[in-house]
């Protein structure tokens, strides 16, 4: 009423919920950031003497969901072929929400068959696929009740390991006659690498009875023959070797007994004898013809 010049201050009944400015004869107030709650603020009028007068009112400031935030991005992982599962990382320490929202976490993959991620309460775990190797994408997803989320993303490099081969079909046992040739088709069929190199393949007998050897023109053929009048078994071993890892397939070869005819081990030499020679010694014939078969 005096017509003085009034300084104008404010205060707050709680701090860190809004912020004010006064610009003059104006007060403005902000709020602040991820701050929410119920203040009365002061506003006091002072005139040069000292006498003031103060003024009340409250202001609700309502809360408003946040989203989460990634704190710390999830570092990329090596690892090889055939890994055992291993946790990455707790997810808790990665995310985070200001309304302490509790969080709900999810993984996706952007290449299928290469690594199995799990989401175990706040663990992320990655174990390998069966012989898969590459780079796979893993994208993880925090999000909280309301449905806002955050999403982290890092890679996973799964370098190859060489498998060894393995038997798929093995060499079943043979029967084969005297003094035959078995022909035995496709080794390829009988092992197999899934890494995909082609296989070397070695051939070898026991005894050495049977000879087993590869086709000169087709190499993914076996071929048995057992040496001259041999009459029984001998083992065949057959190996696959992708440069590093071998596996084998063993079987039996069984040589069953052919009639052999007989044969002229010594021809008997042409004789001259004069007319009513006596009788004389000409040859012994068991040393003249001879049978393989011992007959």
């Amino acid at each position: 009423i005096d017509g003085d010049n009034l300084i104008f201050t404010v205060t707050f009944s709680q701090p860190n919920i809004i912020s004010a400015t006064i610009d003059g004869s104006d007060l403005k107030l902000a709020g602040v950031r991820d701050s929410s709650g119920t203040v009365t603020v002061t506003v006091r009028a002072t005139d040069p003497i000292g006498d003031f007068v103060e003024d009340d009112f409250d202001i609700v400031v309502a809360p408003q969901n946040d989203a989460p935030v990634v704190d710390v991005a999830i570092a990329n992982q090596e690892v090889d072929e055939d890994f055992a599962e291993y946790t990455v990382v707790d997810l808790s320490t990665i995310f985070s929400d200001i309304d302490g929202d509790e969080l709900m976490y999810s993984a996706t993959l952007s290449v299928p068959d290469i690594v199995i991620a799990t989401v175990d309460g706040d663990n992320l775990t990655l174990a390998g696929e069966p012989d898969a190797n590459g780079t796979v994408t893993v994208t993880v997803k925090g999000e909280d009740p309301s449905g806002d989320f955050v999403e982290d993303a890092f890679d996973v490099l799964v370098n190859p390991v060489n498998d060894a081969p393995v038997v798929d079909n093995p060499i079943a046992d043979q029967v084969i006659p005297e003094e035959n040739l078995l022909h035995i088709d496709l080794l390829s069929n009988v092992f197999s690498d899934i890494d995909g190199p082609a296989l070397v393949y070695l051939v070898s007998s026991k005894d050495d009875n049977v000879v087993a050897f590869r086709g000169t023109l087709d190499p993914d053929s076996l071929y048995i023959r057992a040496i001259t009048d041999f009459v029984g078994t001998d083992s065949i071993f057959v190996s696959a070797t992708d440069g590093e890892f071998s596996v084998s397939s063993n079987f039996l070869v069984t040589v069953t007994n052919e009639n052999d005819q007989p044969v002229i081990a010594n021809p008997i030499a042409d004789q001259i004898i004069d007319e009513d020679a006596a009788e004389f010694f000409v040859a012994n014939l068991s040393s003249v013809f001879s049978d393989a078969d011992g007959n």
